[in-house]
């Protein structure tokens, strides 16, 4: 007599509902595997989303909370100038005067550290802009005349921390403080670049506080009352200013600022990458997902017959699966939200630290898992109404007879292939695979997905690191150099023959703004000696700098892209109040976003002087360490550095990116991994008929074992030729959507990337299918029984 393990006949429901919920149960192990691959779409929808709202939101309660000021009036104070005063502005709620300049100071073991020294109010409690959060210590008290506050990024990347002493030389004077505390700013949310160096990293800048000097102050921050008109209120501060005849005065609003424009684009590429990685992964999930649930659906069709035969009305049927399918929604729901939770933090925590934001809250977002709901029931109700659709198409003697999959199936296509194949182990994969081609194509679909997301994310982040290698490597230079401070062309020529340099080029280096209709961008200006091709960049389009176009200038391609630019339009630059025609002479693919390249003349006009900021230099092959050591000696050079090392701080002022690439790899690993052990597990354990008849015409169980690792391995081998297009095409993808968020990659095909995923993949998955052809052989030994319904 047939036994029957149906836990759902002790519960008060219907006759059909315990036979859905006993056919649930008697394939509850497959059905785990459902609910782990639709949990895994459901994480990475919600969790990767909540991150990136999580971000925003915090990014949000900073600057209301710090009182981000609206607009900064920054002018050049004049000898014996009285402090400005704007009280008596239309719609003004607060303004504050404070001095800004630039410093420096020696800290043990990492040199020289450039520094923006801010003397501020809001160094004391109660201020009301720009307000100051103590992370570590506390605020200033009024009589402390030695203390300072410095930002948090100078305390990550320098380890200076409460209770050091710093030598700070600000304008030829050096005084002695010690920090007493550190704070968040929301002036400077992510660690300040410092822009005068060819290359800048995160923390390559320390910011710090002291209290307000009462001699003299540059800069004057503003907010408004909400709702007013912020680009009328420039002109009316720009009008007050020259009213009170301060010199050089210019204003931006809060999103002109470096520092905030730098804040949104490290977030432009979170919330950019994020939602691709989110489209692939979670649908390529879900699409399984849908499978395997109308598989289950499939599987029941004789069962599903006889209820047919007896008269039940196919709605009646179709409804009585409505329950499992509730608990199947249910538990990938729970799931979901507990992996949306880890996927979320880690992503969450990943990105902040990369980007050297402080610790941001990781919140779930209730739209997200609103829809996240949503979809899974779209997923279940698709995969369930496409396999009962087939079976109610069928007349119930059809439905006992044919063998069908996910829809319809029909005959066995080519089996003169695997008449061919000689090995018996060999044909019957083939034959096998043949079979059930539509179950057969979904398979080695999933797994060619896993196989290509997981490529692509590595593919892309090897295109970053190359990208990156060759803007500096196609150079003719060996070093480039930084000074502290601008040195004129005597004081450079003096170092250089001081250092044993005998061949060099100076460079300027500043910072500005250009503007093109209401679109705003910041600007690093790298100013060269047009007459020398020691510095090549890679032209997209147009042509580069020349000395019979002292104002023509080469723009990276991101910034040409959001201001609208092409070759021959003319460009306006701001600086320091000042605004500057140039010629947009030529497009480049550029590491860094934001650069340009001039001439120094043009260079030279921005900055009101002709000294330089750095230099070009070549050594004698077996030099350029020692030329490097010799340079970064000087107490005038702020850093020298080598091709090798210029490579390392891009990629590490990238890391954001590269960051958000090794985690889409590693999900979407997990990810192949699911697919491939629920898709091998619905396609091998559904022949274990197959394989008991296999058992009693005396095939061994090694030889049943090896069919089913043959079949794991051809399905793998065919995978990998559809893995290979999805990788380029993902790839393809995630680098045009960083390149619109940072900066310009070149997709690059390698064979590392390919090799470091499908040689693992080839091998883990026949080991895969193993354990899976262990339970098959178990479940198709002729002492067991099939589940009976009653």
């Amino acid at each position: 007599m047939i036994q029957i393990h149906n836990p759902a006949r002790f519960l008060p429901l219907s006759s059909l509902q315990k036979f859905a919920l006993g056919s649930a149960w008697s394939v509850v192990g497959r059905l785990m595997l459902l609910i782990a691959v639709a949990s895994v779409a459901f994480s990475m929808l919600v969790g990767e989303y909540s991150a990136m709202s999580s971000v925003t939101k915090a990014r949000d309660t900073w600057y209301s909370d710090g009182q981000l000021a609206d607009m900064e009036l920054r002018f050049t104070p004049s000898p014996n100038q009285p402090l400005p005063h704007f009280d008596g502005l239309p719609g003004l709620a607060d303004s504050a005067s404070r001095q800004i300049l630039s410093g420096r100071t020696r800290l043990a073991g990492s040199g020289d550290l450039a520094l923006t020294v801010i003397s501020t109010d809001s160094v004391w409690a109660g201020t009301r802009l720009n307000i100051l959060t103590p992370l570590e210590g506390a605020l200033l008290a009024q009589d402390d005349e030695s203390g300072v506050l410095i930002d948090q990024g100078m305390a990550k990347y320098h380890s200076v921390g409460v209770g050091d002493s710093l030598n700070i030389e600000v304008g030829g004077t050096t005084r002695t403080v010690t920090v007493r505390g550190v704070v968040r700013d929301p002036e400077f949310l992510i660690a300040p670049l410092n822009t005068s160096l060819f290359v800048s990293a995160k923390g390559s800048m320390g910011v710090v506080y002291l209290p307000p000097s009462s001699s003299t102050v540059n800069s004057v921050v503003f907010n408004f009352e909400p709702g007013q008109d912020l680009d009328a209120a420039r002109q009316v501060v720009l009008d007050e200013a020259a009213a009170q005849h301060l010199t050089g005065a210019y204003v931006m609003k809060q999103d002109e600022q470096f520092s905030y424009q730098y804040v949104e684009k490290n977030l432009d590429v979170f919330g950019i990458v994020i939602p691709l990685m989110v489209l692939v992964g979670a649908l390529s999930a879900a699409v399984v997902s849908m499978f395997l649930s109308a598989q289950w659906i499939a599987r029941e069709r004789k069962s599903i017959a006889v209820l047919l035969v007896q008269g039940h009305e196919p709605a009646a049927v179709a409804r009585a699966y409505v329950l499992p399918y509730m608990w199947l929604a249910a538990w990938t729901i729970l799931i979901g939200l507990l992996g949306s939770i880890f996927v979320g933090r880690v992503f969450l925590g990943n990105f902040a630290s990369s980007v050297g934001l402080p610790s941001v809250p990781f919140i779930l977002d209730p739209v997200m898992i609103a829809i996240g709901c949503a979809g899974t029931g779209v997923v279940y109700g698709l995969g369930a109404a496409l396999a009962f659709v087939g079976i109610f198409r069928m007349s119930p003697r059809d439905a006992m007879t044919r063998t069908i999959d996910t829809a319809r199936s029909g005959r066995i296509k080519k089996a003169r292939l695997g008449a061919l194949v000689t090995s018996t182990t060999t044909r019957l994969s083939v034959r096998n695979i043949q079979r059930n081609p539509r179950v057969s194509a979904l398979t080695v679909l999933a797994i060619a997905i896993g196989f290509g997301l997981t490529a692509a994310y590595f593919l892309s982040y090897s295109s970053v690191i190359a990208t990156s290698r060759s803007a500096v490597d196609g150079n003719q230079w060996d070093l480039t150099v930084d000074f502290a401070q601008p040195q004129s062309n005597a004081q450079a020529a003096a170092l250089m023959t001081e250092t044993g340099v005998s061949e060099w080029t100076p460079i300027i280096k500043t910072v500005a703004q250009a503007t093109n209709g209401s679109a705003i961008e910041n600007l690093m200006i790298g100013g060269f000696d047009p007459k020398n091709t020691w510095h090549k960049v890679t032209l997209v389009e147009g042509s580069d700098i020349s000395e019979s176009d002292p104002d023509g200038v080469v723009i990276e391609a991101g910034l040409a892209h959001q201001l609208a630019l092409e070759p021959g339009d003319a460009l306006t630059v701001n600086s320091t109040g000042t605004e500057h025609e140039a010629l947009v002479a030529g497009i480049m693919s550029s590491a860094l976003p934001g650069e340009v390249r001039s001439t120094l003349e043009f260079a030279s006009s921005l900055t009101g002087s002709d000294r330089f900021s750095g230099a070009l230099v070549k050594a004698p092959p077996g030099e350029i360490a020692s030329t490097a050591d010799a340079l970064n000696s000087e107490l005038v050079v702020q850093q020298a550095l080598s091709k090798e090392e210029i490579v390392k701080l891009i990629v590490a002022s990238s890391d954001q990116i590269t960051a958000l690439l090794w985690l889409g790899a590693l999900t979407s690993i997990a990810v192949a991994l699911l697919f491939v052990g629920a898709c091998l597990g619905y396609t091998i354990l559904e022949r274990r008929r197959e394989y008991s008849l296999l058992s009693l015409l005396g095939f061994r169980n090694r030889a049943i074992r090896s069919t089913v690792v043959m079949e794991a391995s051809l399905l793998g081998l065919v995978s990998i030729v559809i893995a290979f297009p999805v990788a380029w095409l993902v790839s393809r993808l995630l680098d045009e959507r960083i390149s619109n968020a940072w900066f310009n990659i070149n997709t690059q095909l390698s064979a590392q990337p390919f090799l470091i995923t499908f040689v693992p993949g080839l091998v883990l998955l026949p080991l895969a299918a193993l354990p899976l052809a262990q339970w098959a052989l178990r479940a198709s030994n002729p002492g067991n029984r099939e589940r009976g319904i009653g």
